[in-house]
This record gives structure tokens, sequence and C-alpha cells, in this order.
């Protein structure tokens, strides 16, 4: 009557094995050896038994069908039987017994995937798939899934995993449960004592690659990353030996700008007795982040002793000098064992291994790759990063790469507030290749300019609830030219493909002026770009025209100040879309923004769309003082070239306010040279893309002060039909005109805007006040043309 466990079932089956074979009453072999198989299996079954809960629940289903049953501790079968006999009465029983058979049984699976599973830090034995060996010291074993016993693993796409400089693979744990359910995964282990060259592990990864797992992707950390990249870069090219894709880890390709090397060197020669607990100091100096390290302190009970942390043992412990002492202890003794786990970590690297790693490795894989590293690697690659990497700039290398490899093959996620150790609870890997994956497949079918889709009615709402703020400090005036060359209020003068035919959308004025042919809108770029909602915004609302803005790499990818996707805090979740309009979230690519390149600019105008384009870029965005309203433009212009070859109408266009609303600080030269932070924002920024040679992608530090009116003015269109887009001559001449007009437009309003008496914010705000409406134009203005 008494509660059947876990254990009472397991005897209960052995009992019932025992009665089927005829051996339930059958006497104990007296044969020593036998006995010591017998304990030995005891010893390990009771410490697994004890260190993984739920050690009975996952072996108690005596029907498992997967493949590899045979290896598992529990059940014992028919099968067993007729494999163990010869073995027992080898070894010397008059008779054997169930323990007997179970003894030599599972001595087999411990001797070996034990160690192994103890290796890779699984949670059981039973997770040990086949184990191949490459190489002496070198080995390859495929983890296998808990909930899909007996599923076919043909249709799963393989994923090899490079483990770090320890070689052991184990830090994979927190990611394998997933990755096993997911991928057809094997993880890479490489012995201390394996002496192997950088090529050599290279050309073993290949020889796995092209033998067992083709079309595998390379998982790499630290200097796992380092070892797929110079996989994916080896040389002679062959299509059997390259990886379909990559995903690094924060990549030890930046190991040749760390002093890794001579802090190395230091280490390693040190004595016995002062190598395990420097290197193990080290580890704890670069390898925990914040958040790991509270986590930990926090596991072991110090965090509860800390004063006004208002934990519960410093609430049980406040009054009691004694339990205090005592819990103290318990902690430090906990502090202890987690210092103690890092110095074994050292351990498995003997001074001899570790220089051998460094110099070897680390510093000849660098060596290989880098040089090497260009856009001709075309494997997709997604680089993870941590922000917090204290041991090498993983944020960093990860712009450096994808900087070299390029946008559309390498993406970036990086992780904010992570250090070195990346793969921990926070982070779920499978989530994260699968996204990135699924993105980079629609990329490769995706074009942002034919497959875009028009803003939803909610994005447009939630887009003006953005815009409604700056709209209400600024109240901007807009004012076109039509083709006699006079100014007249709004925008019905500029000549716009047809509006979009959706009661969705605004219907343009009566007298709005349409063309059945691409325009092509080019004006100065205000600092910060702070007007260009504002643009996009008016023609939507006022033409029913949505332009399709040309925007900088990093700015359609919904990144303007840093390397790629940033992820952070508790939730992880996405700030930044990725290219190509794909992310809804990037309010860019919504309303239409493609990164700014000559064959989107010419697909733009084939299509006969409006485009907008700010030849100024990055340059006039970020501007530095003493530059505000100036043109400043490349000394050629291909965009001239774009629309005369689909005889598209350029638009010249002027704007002003922004410059006049702020009081710069600081420009991106002050800020380079400035002691300290300079060279860091240097090293950043020289990695991040390039449209221009001399683009600095510097934000100036600017204070705001209160708001001047926001003016825009569009000048005279200009045809381009009797222009040939073959003739450089005459589209040079074109390009100098269109720049000239910009340049009157800005002239021009600054000029005419003195005769508005709402220019300034106090008279804004006052008729604001008391009319509760926006100030209304100023007739004065351009009243002559």
């Amino acid at each position: 009557k008494m509660p059947l466990t876990p254990s009472k079932l397991w005897l209960l089956r052995c009992l019932l094995v025992g009665t089927l074979l005829g051996a339930s009453t059958v006497k104990v072999s007296t044969n020593p050896t036998v006995h010591h198989n017998i304990r030995g299996f005891l010893r390990r079954y009771q410490g697994l038994s004890r260190s993984q809960p739920g050690f009975h629940r996952r072996f108690q289903d005596p029907t498992s069908r997967h493949p590899n049953s045979h290896l598992s501790p529990f059940p014992l079968n028919l099968r067993d039987v007729a494999h163990i006999r010869p073995r027992a009465e080898k070894a010397g029983a008059a008779s054997f017994t169930l323990s007997t058979m179970r003894s030599l049984k599972n001595e087999r699976l411990f001797d070996a995937r034990w160690q192994r599973s103890k290796l890779l830090r699984l949670e059981s034995p039973r997770l040990v798939g086949e184990v191949i060996e490459v190489a002496p010291g070198i080995q390859l074993t495929n983890i296998l899934s808990e909930d899909d016993f007996g599923a076919q693993k043909e249709d799963r796409q393989p994923i090899l995993y490079l483990p770090g400089i320890d070689g052991s693979g184990g830090t994979l744990r927190f990611q394998q449960a997933d990755l096993a359910r997911k991928y057809d995964l094997w993880v890479l282990s490489i012995s201390p004592d394996d002496r192997s060259s950088f090529v050599s592990l290279v050309s073993h990864v290949r020889s796995i690659l092209s033998s067992r797992l083709p079309s595998a992707i390379l998982l790499g950390e630290s200097f796992g990353g380092l070892l797929a990249l110079g996989t994916a870069l080896a040389s002679p090219p062959d299509p059997s030996s390259t990886p379909s894709h990559l995903v690094l880890i924060n990549p030890a390709s930046s190991y040749d700008r760390t002093p890794w090397k001579s802090i190395g060197n230091t280490i390693t020669s040190l004595p016995d007795a002062l190598y395990a607990p420097a290197g193990a100091a080290a580890l704890v100096a670069t390898v925990p982040d914040l958040w790991q390290v509270e986590k930990y302190l926090e596991n072991v009970g110090i965090l509860s002793l800390l004063p006004g942390r208002g934990g519960e043992g410093a609430k049980g412990t406040g009054g009691n000098g004694v339990l205090s002492v005592l819990e103290g202890l318990k902690a430090a003794q906990g502090l202890s064992g987690g210092l103690e786990l890092l110095g074994q970590v050292v351990k498995t690297l003997p001074p001899g291994t570790l220089k051998w790693r460094l110099n070897e490795w680390l510093e000849k894989g660098c060596e290989f790759v880098n040089p090497k590293l260009n856009r001709s690697m075309n494997i997709p690659t997604f680089v993870i990063a941590g922000a917090s990497d204290r041991m090498i700039p993983s944020e960093e290398e990860a712009a450096r790469l994808q900087r070299q490899l390029g946008i559309s093959t390498c993406a970036t996620l990086v992780l904010a507030d992570t250090g070195h150790a990346a793969q921990d609870s926070r982070l779920n890997l499978t989530r994260e290749i699968d996204m990135w994956m699924r993105k980079s497949e629609l990329k490769r079918t995706y074009n942002p300019v034919t497959n875009f889709t028009l803003p939803s009615k909610d994005a447009r709402a939630n887009a003006t609830r953005w815009t409604k703020t700056v709209r209400d400090a600024v109240a901007p005036m807009f004012y076109s030219t039509d083709t006699k060359g006079k100014v007249i209020p709004g925008l019905s003068a500029v000549p716009l493909p047809t509006h979009i035919p959706s009661e969705d959308y605004p219907k343009p004025p009566a007298n709005a002026v349409h063309q059945g042919k691409a325009s092509l809108l080019v004006g100065n770029h205000q600092l910060y770009g702070a007007d260009l909602g504002l643009i996009i915004e008016e023609f939507l609302n006022d033409r029913g025209v949505l332009l399709r803005g040309l925007a900088h790499p990093l700015v359609a990818r919904g990144v303007a100040a840093g390397a790629g996707v940033v992820r952070g805090g508790g939730g992880r979740g996405m700030t930044a879309a990725g290219e190509g309009g794909i992310e809804t979230d990037n309010l860019f690519t919504t309303f239409g923004a493609v990164p700014v390149s000559g064959r989107n600019l010419d697909a733009l105008m084939a299509t006969k769309q409006a485009a907008l384009l700010f030849p100024g870029g990055v340059r006039e965005v970020y501007h530095k003082k003493g530059e505000d309203y100036k043109v400043l433009w490349p000394e050629r212009g291909e965009f001239v070239r774009a629309a005369a070859k689909h005889n598209a109408t350029i638009i010249p266009f002027a704007a002003v306010g922004v410059a006049d609303s702020v009081v710069m600080v600081a420009d991106s030269t002050d800020i380079l040279n400035a002691p300290g932070i300079g060279d860091l924002v240097r090293r950043r920024t020289e990695l991040l893309p390039k449209v221009r040679g001399n683009e600095t992608f510097v934000m100036p530090l600017s204070v705001p002060t209160f708001p001047t009116r926001f003016y825009f003015l569009f000048r005279k269109p200009i045809g381009t039909e009797d222009i040939d887009y073959k003739d450089k001559k005459a589209c040079q001449a074109l390009y100098n005109q269109v720049r000239s007009e910009v340049e009157k437009g800005i002239e021009d309003l600054l000029y005419e805007r003195n005769k508005d008496p709402f220019k300034d914010f106090a008279p804004r705000a006052l008729y604001t006040a008391l009319n509760n409406k926006t100030a209304p134009r100023a007739e004065a203005m351009f009243s002559r043309s």
C-alpha cells in the first residue's frame, strides 16, 4: 500500500525480467571481478541519480524506440542478455544474475559515453550519439535530443559546433537541447594534448564537411569562430567542403588587436603553483559579465548578505550573529567553489597547451584569415557579439566583419550587457539562427523596389504620432515652383507620378501636376536629418504620393549610429530591422526607403516612381561648425545619368530651419580629437560601411534652443528629355545646374523667412495658445514671384 516510487518501479522491472529469464533465484556469483563491476556500476549510478534531477523519470520507459536505446542504462532487454552472457561467462561467473548483466552492460556505457557526456556537460549519457575519431585527440560527437527519440534525423540540416580555445565544446550546454531538436547537432572536441596547427584543424573540418556533413552550418564560438572563417576561406575552394552558413559568436578574429599575446606568454611562464590561480583570475576578470556575476553571487548566497538587498538570508540572520557567520562561511565556500571551477578550466589547458594554442591557433589563425576577408566569400554569415565582452573587442569585430564581407552577406546581432560567455540562459541561439536564416532567404527573393508594400493605416497612424511633436514645434511651411517660375504655397506645382489609387490615402488637389514618368527630388540634407519625416508626411497628405527615399545602408537598416542589430535588456527585443524593408518595425523601410545605390535608383526611375535623394548624405547630416546650410555634395553626381536614362524630371529643393534650432557644442572633429573618447569613437566608426570616402559617422553634440520655423522650397522642375545619359559632359553640366538651384533656394528661404512674423518660436507659441491652432502662413513671403 506504500506509494509506488520511481525506484520501486525500477526494482519491479528488474524482478520481472529476472523471472522471465529464470534468473531471479540464481545465486550471486562469488567472482571478485563481477563484484567489482557491480560495485563500480552502483557507484556511478548513485552519483548520476543524485546529480541529475529527474533521472529516473527520463529512463523509466521500457518501450523506447530510439535506434541507440541499447546504449541506455535502462531498460535491460533480451538483446542485452544475448550480448552480455558470453562476457559474464568469460569473466568467470558460475552463473550470471541480473545485477551481473546490468553491471557489464553499463560498464560499456559509462566508460566512454559517461565521460563524453561529462565533457560536453550533457544531462545524460543517453544523449551521446555516434562518436567519431577524426584524428588522434580530435573527436566528433553527435548530440541527440530527449524529446524525439526514434525520429529520423536525415531531414534535419546538420550543424557543426566548433569550440573555443579550451577545445571541450562544453560551453554549448545551455543551447544543446534546442539545437538538437532543430538540427542534426555535432560537436568537435579537441584534447589538451593535441598539437595540431591551425591549417591542420581547417583541413580536418573540411574533411568532416565533405565526408559526413555536407552543407552543414558551422557554428563557432571565440576560437571556433576563427576556425569557421578559416574553413570558409580555405583554398582551393571545394563545394563539398564549403559550409552553407556561418554563425560566429564573439569570433576571435580580433585576437591580433588585443594584448593577450603578451599576457598569455606571462601566464604560461609562471611556476605551476601560480599558473592555475593566475589563469583563473584572468578568466574571472574577462569572461563573465555583470549579469552573470550577480547571478552567481545570488546563487551562492552572497547577495542576500549585502546591506540593502532585502534577501531572505539577510532577514533570517540579521538578529543572530552565529547564524550570520555560518551563512557567510557557506557563501564563501560557494564562491571558492566557483573559483575552483575556473581553476579546473585552466587545468585542462596546461602551460604548454595554452602557449601552443595562443601562438599556433589564435595568432596563426588571424594571419591566415584576416588578409583573406573580402566580399568574394559569398557565404551567409551571422555574427553574434557581446557588447560587454572584456576579453576581445567583439562588438567592433562584428562591425569590421560586416564591412569586410558586405552587408548583404553578413548580418550582426549585438547583445547588450553580454560578455564573452554569450551562450547563457538569456540567449536562445536556435531561435536567433532560425530568424536570421528566414530573413536571409527572404533577402534572396525580395526586391525593395518592386516588392515594396504600402504602409498600413496603423503604420501611418504611428508615424503621424511620431512626427506630430516635431510638426507642432516647428510649424513647417512648404512652397513649390511651377514651370513659369512662380512660387506658390503648397506642393501642387511639383510634377509627380499618379497618386496612390486607394481610399486609405488622401487625394491630391485638383490643380496638382501629374506626369507619366518618374520624378527625382534632390535637395540639401539638414542637420541630423530632422526634416526627413516631415517631407515624407507632407507629400503623402498633400499629394497622396509616397516618396521612395534613397538612404544610407545603415539608415535603411534602421541603425543610424551602430554596427548592426542591437538587443538588450531582459527581453532582448529587436530595436533595429534588417536590410531591404523586410522588417516592418523599421520606420524608414516601412515608408519606402531603399539602400542608396545606382541599381536601386535606376530601378525606381524605370518603374516611374517618385524618389527622394540627398546627395550630401552623412556629410550634410553631421556637418561641422560653420557649415550651416552649405551644400556639401560630391564633385560628380551619377543620379543625373539615371534620371536622363529614363527621361525623369528632376526637382531641386532647399530646406532651412534645423541649424537655427540648436547650438552646436562639438562637431565630429572636436569629438575625434577629444582625449580618451576620440580613439574609441574613431575605432568604432572606421568599421561602419561607407557610401562616400569622406564620410564620418560621428554625430555632433548640440544643445537645443527654441525651434525656428522650418521652410521648404521646391524649385522649378528640370526635364532630362534632351540629355543623353551617355554624355558625361552634359550630365555633369546638368548636375552643376541642380546644385546651383539648391544653393539659390537656400538663399531665397533665408531671405524670405524674415518676412514671416511667426518665424521665431515665441510668437508662434503665443498665437497657438490664444487661437488653439497653428500659426498661419506669411502672405508676404514670395509675394513678388
